[in-house]
């Protein structure tokens, strides 16, 4: 029993399914089927069904009508709480709200998932005037695609680099493809953190 909680079939381990799932709710709409997350994760329906039964006896999702299946209060609450704790937003939103009131432009934090290798808006303070472009906040984005995700990306290491362009990810806009992997100069990046100082 211990081993099959720990370690699915396909040797991804059940703590990688459920955080899939629970993203899944987090980034889509306000409801979905099994049908739906079986489809997008690429499982089994009946696994599927089996990890969101638990997932309702812990209180973290619960079921609608149709068959359907949201994030609860208490996932909400803790999402929450997580976020406050974070330690970036409390100093960060005068800064934003500086920026944009100085500039007169919206002003957005963008902020690195090492993990993924991507990032995401996390807070933005509107201009008096704001433009009608709507950015969806605390979705996962390329940092190939955008001003904010190619900074982002020029603090990275080669390596990194390299990983964010073999996956290949095309813009969000025209799906244009994005540049190939460059070829790193001798002694970088020890000579490119030398020139930065």
């Amino acid at each position: 029993m211990a081993q099959a909680v720990e370690q699915a079939e396909d040797g991804t381990s059940v703590v990688a399914r459920v955080v899939a799932l629970l993203r899944a709710f987090a980034e889509g709409g306000e409801s979905l089927s099994i049908k739906d997350l079986a489809g997008q994760l690429a499982l089994a329906p009946s696994t599927v069904h089996r990890l969101l039964d638990q997932l309702v006896a812990a209180g973290l999702v619960e079921r609608t009508p149709g068959r359907r299946y949201r994030v609860s209060g208490e996932f909400s609450r803790i999402g929450a709480l997580a976020a406050r704790k974070a330690g970036v937003l409390r100093p960060a939103r005068p800064v934003i709200q500086e920026v944009a009131r100085e500039t007169d432009e919206t002003c957005m934090l963008g902020m690195l998932l090492p993990q993924t290798l991507t990032m995401m808006f996390v807070d933005k303070a509107a201009s008096a005037r704001p433009l009608p472009y709507a950015v969806r906040m605390h979705r996962a984005r390329s940092l190939l695609w955008g001003a904010t995700g190619l900074c982002l990306l020029a603090w990275l290491g080669p390596s990194a680099v390299e990983r964010v362009l073999r996956r290949g990810e095309p813009s969000p806009l025209d799906g244009r493809s994005p540049p190939t992997a460059p070829r790193w100069p001798t002694g970088w990046p020890a000579s490119a953190a030398a020139a930065m100082r």
